[in-house]
């Protein structure tokens, strides 16, 4: 339901601003939803539990590439630390 950008490479910022996005759509269009504006849904209830576990996959890959840029933001420390004891 809501499209990650398949076309060009993406940086680790890149996805995680593209998540932020994603679950700002879907909490914009759950308040739609429930305040009754989204007349092409039938079955409210169904519709909210699929959103529901949409978002808690999206935060749970939020999750994972802050962990993951943490990671290599400590690599890049370490690398930068190893090259000036390298380089002094």
């Amino acid at each position: 339901m809501w499209k990650r950008r398949k076309s060009r490479r993406s940086s680790p910022t890149d996805d995680v601003d593209d998540c932020h996005d994603r679950i700002e759509k879907i909490d914009e269009f759950v308040r739609e939803l429930e305040a009754g504006n989204v007349h092409t849904v039938s079955d409210t209830a169904a519709t909210l539990a699929e959103i529901t576990k949409e978002r808690q996959g999206e935060k749970k890959l939020l999750k994972m590439l802050d962990g993951a840029r943490a990671s290599h933001e400590q690599q890049v420390e370490r690398l930068q630390n190893q090259s000036a004891v390298v380089n002094s």
